[in-house]
């Protein structure tokens, strides 16, 4: 077992292959200058201490396996995750914006990280402007309606919302109308963003919610469908 194997090991059992070999290509690549400086990527001791801490409060980060990447100083972090439905997946952790996967995997993660050390930006400038859709839809509608069985697990499900392929209605037509308008807002936004005719239905659900916000993010979501609409030959 290597050093970084044990060190993750008191996290992970057993210990995931690829989060192993991130470290250990971050741990290289450190030694000779050519890696992400300006973006703080942790050795596997620091990410282990960091993420045990989040581990004690952060309901994202327990519900999805997360184990920290970075720690810019931002109080934002990328995350690696290791439980289902989104395992191997990369979230980030926004304080005050958007938590979303933002990569497939660590490779993405890797490939962005050095494209930002290369241009000097923040590799939150990097992000795509949509989320990668799980490779397992139907583990993530199942994720995502116990998560609405049980209440009070908001914070997660917006987390996970901009991962759906929006093809369950059932379950979109349960996150338009909860009572918690941030779940409506958060799934209008994604029919913004990827307006379908089919989708119009949901949309207006998510307009008629008795908050505003959410109201608001459902009447522009209509807005985009019906755009979309009127482009279509006729």
């Amino acid at each position: 077992m290597t050093n970084v194997q044990s060190t993750l090991a008191k996290l992970f059992e057993p210990v995931p292959q690829a989060l192993a070999d991130y470290f250990d290509e971050v741990a290289r690549r450190s030694v000779t200058g050519k890696f992400a400086q300006g973006l703080n990527l942790l050795a596997a001791k620091e990410a282990v201490k960091l993420t045990r801490m989040f581990l004690e409060f952060h309901p994202v980060i327990q519900a999805l396996g997360g184990f920290v990447l970075d720690d810019p100083g931002t109080s934002d972090h990328h995350f690696y995750l290791n439980q289902s439905p989104l395992k191997g997946a990369v979230l980030f952790l926004s304080h005050d914006g958007d938590t979303r996967v933002v990569y497939r995997s660590l490779v993405e993660f890797v490939e962005f990280s050095q494209r930002a050390d290369d241009f000097g930006q923040p590799l939150e400038d990097m992000h795509p402007a949509q989320s990668p859709l799980a490779e397992d839809q139907a583990a993530l509608s199942l994720f995502a309606g116990q998560l609405l069985d049980d209440g009070e697990q908001g914070e997660i499900l917006t987390a996970v919302i901009p991962s759906l392929d929006l093809d369950d209605n059932s379950l979109l037509q349960r996150l338009a109308v909860d009572e918690d308008f941030y779940l409506g807002e958060a799934l209008a936004s994604e029919i913004e963003k990827r307006p379908s005719i089919a989708l119009l239905e949901v949309a207006e659900l998510c307009a008629r919610h008795p908050h505003g916000q959410a109201a608001g993010a459902g009447r522009r979501a209509c807005s985009a469908i019906k755009r979309l609409a009127a482009k279509r030959p006729q």
